[in-house]
């Protein structure tokens, strides 16, 4: 995560699959700020993990967040995946920070909006 102008972060990730199947479906990317262990503000993102083969190299997936929508303060900057199956099971990784900060998302890291 870095800083970006005009109000803006950008996030750049690298995500491995270590399963046996490619993503078929459109596996769209979710970001939150989050304090206290709840959202305060939720990003839907175009990225996603569509595409990303089992035992490949780790693919680059880049995103640029508005902070407007949010007051002055520090949070958590967390991701996760949204399943497009209705009763699909939630995407976990492999990360020590998974569920760290806020159930169901991956901690990326903090974030200060001026």
């Amino acid at each position: 995560v870095s800083k970006a102008d005009r109000g803006e972060i950008s996030v750049k990730l690298e995500i491995r699959n270590h399963r046996v199947a490619p993503f078929y479906y459109e596996w769209p990317l979710e970001f939150a700020a989050a304090q206290k262990g709840k959202t305060v503000h939720i990003w839907r993102s175009i990225a996603s993990v569509t595409g990303i083969l089992p035992n490949d190299k780790p693919t680059e997936r880049l995103t640029r967040l508005s902070l407007k929508p949010i007051e002055t303060g520090k949070y958590q900057l967390v991701m996760r995946v949204q399943n497009p199956l209705d009763r699909g099971k939630p995407l976990r990784f492999a990360n020590t920070s998974q569920d760290k900060d806020l159930a169901g998302w991956l901690t990326l890291g903090n974030i200060q909006v001026p």
